[in-house]
């Protein structure tokens, strides 16, 4: 990809923003920009180029300041939380809400939310909770990840999603024209922060991502207490049907904090890496004989597991309801086996689950190697129902068409288990160029698969998660008006929106090469 001509940032446009910040909190040499290019992984990653700049804001003002001037020189201008961007297409202005804007401005263990600026991590925040007797939602995003990124832009993707499918309370948000907008309680001048009757909630118009319609500046996430008493119960399973049942039933019930179902291959791959690379080879050889959804002998071929708090009699009565429907499905619960069996695993699932502390997790580490695209996934969102025959048909699809044994999958229930995100990693770290070209091989071709008339017909519930739909969307544009998704009857009630809030159309890089 070559970047875009027009979306270079003029020397007077630069001078602008290096007054307002500082010559230490911009930068428009390219060649050091690369880090700001592109999350480490995915399909827009091979598509991104460097951008023409960055800024660092400190204060709402600095982004007011940076809006206007973005406005006045129609620079298109990309939102970059923890990893970089969602991708840098053609170039373009990198605003940087990582860096600078981390403050923590108000924890309010009794009303239930922290206010916290777009740079606070899980691991800060978590740990300013503790004195007060609370956690926050993580997932198994790792301690340097942004919140506003994970429970704003990812939402219900963490844990709790058993009680919760919405992390986020209100924003303030600051919009391309630089006026600033309160949603919830807030927006009406109250000083406390909630879901409200009393005026739209209009949070959703805006994410800490690429496309948004303005700057979040603050959010205020969803707290919640420690709880008398943790556990966490785990069980063994010889079938997916069978696994994602179990937590299907016990995330609608409304029981725990979080369940997921995660096959013996992730299973293993956290282990090892969690493990100080203990083991190492032992996940090398079963990768080289195991096909996706199968497992040695001594161990399931998918594991499911619930975390669990509160009082102690709820946790204990939740505890043996969980064991009685694992059995009833035809599964064992293995807490024991499963410590002693995959001591790394269990560390991270102790961490996370249980003491409601982020340990990390394993980097990615392609890039480091000059390797574009590593950790390639392919995730849907859907009901339970059909996405048991989903996971069966991209399993046999992946390994019979592609040959592929090493398919890590795991899924999880949102919206109280009404819906289930799952995800499939078909592809290792790629060190090299012949892999690359392979997983973008697979990748093309689970697309084209995916958007074939049989596979909507036998999967008409199934739907690509949005970052692989929004990077093909581009190749849509020029269609005629029946061959183009039903989805983009939203992209259009979108676009008029945006025409009032951005008419100058600086926030999304994406939708302006569409249009030229």
């Amino acid at each position: 990809m070559k970047s875009n001509p027009k979306y270079e940032i003029s020397i007077t446009a630069q001078k602008e923003l290096t007054d307002l910040l500082g010559e230490k909190n911009v930068c428009f040499t390219r060649d050091l920009l690369s880090v700001y290019r592109a999350k480490p992984f995915g399909q827009m990653f091979r598509e991104a180029v460097n951008p023409h700049g960055m800024v660092q804001p400190e204060t709402v003002e600095d982004v007011q300041g940076i809006l206007k001037i973005a406005n006045k020189y129609e620079i298109p201008l990309i939102l970059a939380a923890t990893m970089g961007p969602g991708a840098c297409l053609e170039g373009g202005l990198i605003v940087d809400m990582y860096s600078r804007m981390r403050k923590i401005h108000k924890i309010d263990p009794e009303c239930g939310y922290a206010l916290v600026e777009p740079g606070v991590t899980c691991g800060q925040l978590l740990k300013a909770l503790r004195p007060h007797g609370c956690w926050v939602s993580f997932g198994s995003y790792p301690p340097i990840q942004s919140n506003l990124s994970t429970l704003v832009c990812c939402r219900a993707q963490t844990n709790a999603i058993g009680k919760e499918d919405d992390f986020c309370r209100g924003i303030e948000v600051v919009l391309p024209t630089g006026e600033i907008v309160k949603t919830g309680s807030a927006g009406l001048g109250y000083d406390m922060w909630a879901d409200t009757h009393g005026i739209p909630n209009l949070k959703w118009l805006w994410q800490p991502s690429m496309g948004t319609l303005g700057i979040i500046t603050k959010a205020a996430i969803r707290i919640h207490p420690l709880g008398e008493v943790q556990d966490i119960v785990i069980a063994g399973f010889n079938n997916f049907d069978n696994a994602i049942e179990w937590s299907h039933k016990i995330t609608r019930e409304v029981m725990v904090n979080t369940s997921m179902v995660w096959s013996y291959h992730w299973v293993q791959w956290e282990n090892y890496a969690h493990n100080n690379g203990k083991g190492f080879v032992k996940y090398i050889n079963d990768m080289l004989t195991l096909k996706p959804d199968e497992a040695p002998p001594g161990y399931y071929p998918m594991y499911a597991f619930a975390s669990i708090s509160g009082f102690k009699e709820q946790v204990e009565g939740n505890v043996k309801a969980c064991q009685r429907l694992a059995k009833e499905l035809g599964g064992e619960i293995v807490n024991e086996k499963f410590k002693e069996q995959n001591p790394g695993c269990w560390n991270k699932w102790e961490h996370s689950f249980l003491e409601h502390v982020n340990p990390g997790m394993a980097l990615e580490r392609s890039h480091i190697y000059g390797v574009e695209a590593g950790m390639e996934a392919f995730t849907v969102e859907t009901n339970v129902r059909d996405g048991k025959s989903f996971h069966h048909a991209i399993l046999r699809r992946l390994y019979e068409k592609h040959g592929l044994r090493h398919v890590r999958y795991y899924t999880r229930q949102l919206d109280h288990g009404r819906t289930s995100f799952q995800r499939y990693l078909f592809m290792h770290d790629a060190f090299d160029q012949e892999t690359l070209d392979r997983e973008i091989e697979v990748e093309e071709d689970l697309l084209k698969w995916t958007s074939t008339k049989e596979f909507k017909e036998q999967f008409p519930n199934i739907v690509p998660f949005a970052p692989v739909a929004h990077s093909s969307a581009v190749g849509e544009i020029g269609k005629k008006e029946e061959e183009i998704p039903v989805h983009y009857g939203l992209m259009e009630l979108d676009r008029r929106i945006q025409e009032v809030l951005d008419p100058n159309n600086i926030m999304d890089p994406v939708m302006r090469r569409k249009e030229e």
